[in-house]
Order: structure tokens, then C-alpha cells, then sequence
């Protein structure tokens, strides 16, 4: 007796009565099995011709045709696509492509299982089929990884940049004059760096950009997180710190300076609020620069919680100071003296009535200790 065993043979699932229900059985490779069936059938082809002309496969194979699920082109349940190919109707044993529109696309995919004869006939057929999925899935994924991962261009990642580094500097209160030799170092530090090349802001658009782009966009969150703090009767809570002073140019300014609690943030804080040029150096010139400035920003001064600044006669005069303009029109604010302020004062005084022979050992104590402390930085 011959000892040849017929292995199962692939090509035999592009015969058209085998294709839609054929495969290997699985874990051996000289069995073949039927899927309408479940059944394990001989690796010969005249048993597999003999199964598919049973009564008992054909009844099988109709309730299976009916169960299987209708297949889109991205149905989740494949890894890969499997199409059928438009082709010319004069030529059958020719196929081409057609992937270049979504409607010759949808045309084209109509199933990823069932087969075709001329598929069959075709040499290259699997060949076409396969570069086809290739290809339609890689441009399907192309397009939602690129929808996804969007490459942000080059000019929009340098102004990033540059507003990160002047928010830095401002933030640290580092001189905007060091943005002068920035730009050379990063390009030294970072030479494979296309962002480092292209980077390029001095003091001068440092200075525009702190000043018009940052400082305007901080004002607007700050206002928005004041106006998110309101008490039961809807209004914002906040204090209000001022301080009268006179910069290198002798311009009288007024700062001004807010404390709110942050329900962001859940913290109390307190901000520099604004510089505001003055006209003059009454009551009623310092009254109306905080009012018109509040006001401005969307605030009111009648909502003012608590108001601090000096003891001068301007900010705390009886009839005529700030606090009495202000309580005209916000009567239940709370203002407080500036504690700092107040000891100076009262030690002001209290040297007035010290003994002289007090005053002179103090300054011969320091006078003392200066002198070691110069003597010893010579020894070293």
C-alpha cells in the first residue's frame, strides 16, 4: 500500500463552490474543515467535491449563508481588508484598482470574505487584493493620525518660545536687557534645534510683548477670577491697598495693589493691580484715578471689602482725606491704618524722649561691632 498522505492545499479555497465555507482544519495540515458543517473532512479534493454535494451540507451551508453578518468596509471585528476589484467586463482575467475618491472607494470594497472566480482564474489576483488593503488602510489610518497629531508649524512654535521666555523674565523680574545675548546662546546651546534658529527677540520686543500681549491677558484672567468670587448678594469681594509715590521722572503715580480670595485656587491672594498717573496730589485726585481705574476694569468701588494705605492726611484726613470720600459712597468698608507705617512712627516719637546718654551707647555699640566686623574682613 502506498504510504502518501495529501496535505491540504490553500488554492483549493479559490475554487468559487469552496471559497465561501473551505479552509484548514486547524493544528493539521492534512485535514481540511468546512465551516457551514464544523465538520474535519479528508485532505483529498474528490471528498471535499463529495461533502459539497451532501444533502446534509447543503441544508448546513444555507443556514449559514443567512447568519453571516453583512461586511462593511470598516467592520471592527478584521485587522485587514479583503476587496473585490472592479474590472473591465471585456477583459476578465485582468483587474485594476479604483481608490481614489470615497465613491469609487465604496464601490470597490464590497466584502472581505467571499471570493470570485475570475479572482480565481487571475494569476495576480491575492497579489492585487492584498496591495489594494494596504494601501486604502494605510490612507485610512494616515488620515486620522494626522487628524489627531496635527504638526503645528514652525513660526507658531518660535512665538511660543518667546512668550514663555518674557513671561520668565517677568515673573523673576529678570532685566528684559538680558534678551539681548538670548538669542545667540540658545542657537549655541541648540544648533539641531529649528525653533533656537529662528528664535529672535531683544529687549525691544521683549518689552512690547510683556507689556501689550502678556500684561493685558493677565489683567483679564485676574479680573475674570475677582468677578468669580461673589458674595450671596452677587457682587465680587475684594480689598484695596494704595500707595501714593513719585517715580524717577517726578511724575506723581498711584499703586495699587488688590486682595481677593481665589476660588480657583482656593488660596487668598494678593496682585499688583495697576500703575495710574496722577494729575495732582489732593484727596479728590487720588479719589477719582481709584475710582475711574476700577471702573475700567469692571469693578466698582462700592463693593470694596477693605481699604489700607498710610496715615498721611491725604489718605486718612477727617473731613477731607480719601477714606472720607470713600465712605460717602461705601459706608460699611473697613479701613486700616498700614501697620508698618504706624511703628515707624512710634518709634519716631519714642527717640524723642529717650535719655541722651541712651541714644549715645547705642550708636557706640554699633560703631563697636562695624568696626570688628571691617577690621576682620582686612585680617582675611
Amino acid at each position: 500500500m502506498s504510504s502518501f498522505q495529501q496535505s491540504y492545499l490553500a488554492k483549493w479555497e479559490q475554487i468559487p463552490e469552496f471559497s465561501s465555507w473551505l479552509s484548514r482544519y486547524k493544528d493539521d495540515e492534512y485535514a481540511a474543515f468546512c465551516k457551514a458543517c464544523s465538520a474535519k473532512l479528508q485532505s483529498r479534493l474528490a471528498s471535499i467535491k463529495q461533502h459539497a454535494n451532501s444533502e446534509n451540507h447543503k441544508s448546513n451551508f444555507k443556514k449559514y449563508s443567512q447568519s453571516r453578518p453583512r461586511t462593511t468596509p470598516l467592520n471592527a471585528r478584521t485587522s485587514a481588508f479583503r476587496f473585490r476589484v472592479a474590472r473591465h467586463p471585456p477583459q476578465p482575467h485582468t483587474s485594476r484598482v479604483v481608490m481614489y475618491s470615497n465613491r469609487e472607494y465604496y464601490e470597490m470594497v464590497q466584502c472581505y470574505i467571499h471570493g470570485d472566480q475570475r479572482d480565481a482564474e487571475a494569476p495576480s489576483a491575492r497579489k492585487i487584493k492584498r496591495q489594494c488593503a494596504e494601501k486604502v488602510q494605510d490612507s485610512v489610518w494616515r488620515g486620522t493620525v494626522d487628524k489627531f497629531f496635527r504638526k503645528v508649524p514652525l513660526k507658531d512654535e518660535v512665538k511660543k518660545a518667546e512668550l514663555r521666555f518674557c513671561s520668565f523674565f517677568a515673573e523673576h523680574n529678570i532685566p528684559l536687557r538680558a534678551m539681548d545675548h538670548l538669542s545667540e546662546i540658545l542657537v549655541k546651546c541648540f544648533p539641531d534645534s529649528e525653533i533656537a534658529k529662528k528664535f529672535s527677540c531683544k529687549r525691544t520686543k521683549a518689552a512690547a510683548i510683556t507689556y501689550n500681549v502678556l500684561g493685558p491677558e493677565f489683567e483679564k484672567d485676574m479680573i475674570v477670577d475677582i468677578l468669580r468670587t461673589a458674595s450671596p448678594s452677587g457682587k465680587p469681594v475684594y480689598s484695596i491697598v494704595i500707595d501714593e509715590s513719585t517715580d524717577v521722572a517726578t511724575v506723581k503715580v498711584l499703586a495699587i495693589v488688590i486682595r481677593y480670595f481665589s476660588e480657583t485656587e482656593c488660596t487668598v491672594k494678593t496682585k499688583f493691580l495697576d500703575l495710574v498717573d496722577l494729575s495732582g496730589e489732593t484727596a479728590d485726585h487720588l479719589f477719582n484715578a481709584l475710582s475711574s481705574k476700577l471702573s475700567e476694569l469692571g469693578l466698582d468701588i462700592k463693593d470694596v471689602l477693605g481699604f489700607a494705605a498710610d496715615t498721611t492726611n491725604v489718605m486718612f484726613g477727617q473731613h477731607s482725606g480719601i477714606v472720607a470720600k470713600i465712605k460717602e459712597v461705601n459706608p460699611k468698608c473697613f479701613f486700616i491704618k498700614c501697620v508698618c507705617h504706624s511703628a515707624a512712627l512710634s518709634v519716631s516719637h519714642a527717640c524723642k524722649i529717650l535719655p541722651r546718654n541712651l541714644e549715645q551707647m547705642i550708636k557706640e555699640v554699633y560703631g563697636y561691632f562695624f568696626s570688628k566686623q571691617q577690621a576682620s574682613k582686612r585680617i582675611c
